[in-house]
């Protein structure tokens, strides 16, 4: 069991989606208790301030307390509305549910709620904001460490997500600057040119918007998934978000679209308490021991720190609507999940990195040495027959996990004679 601490939690978990029914607060109930049950002291808070439901998901009919009752003052702190739940080591923040007026609280309510709620004594605050693009949903799910972005594989799922993540990354970057207005730039226009306009009158706020960027913590979260070729999409809206938004977004996991749960909703017995052994469980479980090992404290120094001079990607406008991008990056090679060991020739060093995922055009490496955009390696695929060492450039940066998208910009070179020159092609096909 964690060791039990009292200045807030050391991590906050946000749970979003661009339009309702895509799955999140199932995600996020799901999540909250296979945290729970790896040995945290969890805090799920339904934050969902028109349409609150966490609390008949995990089977409390009426909660003696809700949101409601701290935002009107009845409760003073949001420990006094938490409630325990069937599952040890995970209370539950009732939400709001249709009280008039809830779902605007309001900037001074709103920021008590913030406060309060970074004050929350346990290990991780699971946060299930509602839908839309508010600046009342938005700013709650900015607050979080790690932000989750569920969608389902329709093109029309996916848009609304991008829209989502684009309105959360749009309005820090607009409180950074102490602005009032609404979002701006449409919806094909790349960020890195408000940045570069913003470093021509402010380099210090353009370095701390790149610091922001740069420990977003995004992740994406499929849902209802009926295919493995659905998985091409929440891959390419990941590329996406990095090329347009600037920010990094791994995909996390996907579910399968699963009577089980559906019927674990209509019972009011969460997946992971009702099926063992399940698909759904297992990648539920590896989502949640991932959000428990990222390195939340480097996140958060880097909002903080500006970032060293790099290489940016040129910027060009695109004219394509926002789901004929979509397919644009559809179209590119499939990334294929991998965990190997390879060697990085860096500046004359070798250093030994992790590959996490690789295609015919490039690869997303975890390294223990800092790269830079722009900068030129050599990568050795080591576990591939002949040992391939591929020129790379790197093109994404993120300093605070030590993960880089690099691009192979030469034909693979054999430095092993086993294996024919077709060896890197059958590895990924």
């Amino acid at each position: 069991m964690s060791r039990r601490r009292t200045k807030g939690p050391e991590r906050i978990v946000a749970v979003g989606g661009g339009k309702g029914g895509v799955g999140k607060s199932v995600v996020a109930s799901n999540l909250a208790i296979a945290m729970a049950q790896a040995g945290r002291r969890v805090v799920l808070v339904d934050a969902d301030l028109g349409a609150a439901n966490l609390h008949t998901l995990l089977g409390i009919t009426r909660p003696p307390r809700c949101l409601a009752g701290f935002l009107s003052r009845k409760w003073e702190t949001l420990e006094e509305v938490r409630v325990h739940t069937a599952v040890p080591g995970l209370d539950l923040v009732p939400g709001a549910g249709a009280v008039p007026g809830v779902a605007n609280p309001g900037w001074g309510r709103k920021q008590r709620l913030l406060r309060h709620m970074r004050a929350l004594d346990g290990d991780v605050v699971v946060l299930d904001v509602g839908a839309g693009t508010s600046f009342d949903v938005v700013d709650l799910y900015n607050e979080a460490d790690l932000k989750l972005v569920v969608m389902t594989p329709q093109l029309t799922s996916v848009q609304n997500a991008y829209a989502f993540a684009k309105a959360a990354v749009y309005r820090r970057l607009d409180r950074l600057a102490g602005e009032r207005a609404s979002l701006a730039g449409s919806d094909t226009e790349r960020i890195e040119a408000r940045l570069v306009a913003t470093e021509a009158r402010d380099a210090p706020l353009a370095a701390r918007m790149r610091a922001e960027l740069q420990a977003a913590g995004f992740r994406l979260v499929g849902n209802q998934t009926f295919e493995q070729k659905d998985g091409r999409v929440y891959h390419a809206l990941s590329r996406m978000m990095n090329d347009f938004l600037s920010v990094e977004a791994p995909v996390l996991g996907w579910l399968w679209a699963s009577r089980r749960i559906h019927d674990s909703v209509t019972s009011r017995l969460p997946h992971l308490l009702v099926a063992p052994g399940d698909p759904n469980e297992v990648t539920l479980r590896s989502m949640a021991d991932a959000l428990l090992r990222e390195d939340v404290a480097a996140l958060r120094r880097a909002r903080t720190a500006p970032l060293d001079e790099e290489t940016r990607p040129g910027v060009r406008a695109d004219e394509a609507a926002p789901l004929e991008v979509l397919r644009e990056y559809m179209a590119q090679s499939e990334r294929r999940p991998v965990n190997w060991t390879a060697t990085l020739v860096v500046e004359e060093q070798r250093v030994e990195v992790a590959v996490r995922d690789i295609s015919s055009g490039g690869a997303r490496i975890k390294s223990p040495v800092p790269l830079r955009r722009g900068q030129e390696a050599a990568l050795v695929l080591d576990p591939v027959p002949g040992a391939p060492k591929m020129r790379i450039v790197v093109r994404n940066a993120n300093e605070a996990t030590w993960d880089y998208g690099v691009e192979f910009v030469s034909e693979p070179v054999l430095t092993a004679p086993d294996a024919g020159p077709e060896a890197l092609t059958d590895v990924l096909h």
